[in-house]
């Protein structure tokens, strides 16, 4: 199962139990969350919660390549490192 942009609500009445599930599931979630996922790419990029000023437009412009995958977020903060 792949879901897109979801939000803790609808994760909660999409996911409650995970007894809903055959075994072996995968199930994959992204988010566009704009925050958690500079957030993220700042761990990553930076060893910090933000951006240096100087690294701010770079930032932005990486998350909009990204499109707020997780994974791809993570990959290029740490290559950016």
């Amino acid at each position: 199962m792949v879901i897109d942009d979801v939000d803790n609500i609808q994760l909660n009445a999409l996911a409650k139990q995970c007894d809903w599930f055959g075994r072996g599931s995968r199930i994959i979630i992204t988010t566009r969350d704009e925050d958690a996922a500079l957030h993220l790419f700042c761990l990553h990029a930076f060893k910090n919660d933000h951006p240096q000023e100087d690294f701010k437009d770079l930032s932005l412009n990486v998350l909009s390549y990204a499109g707020g995958l997780p994974l791809a977020l993570r990959v290029l903060g740490d290559h950016l490192h």
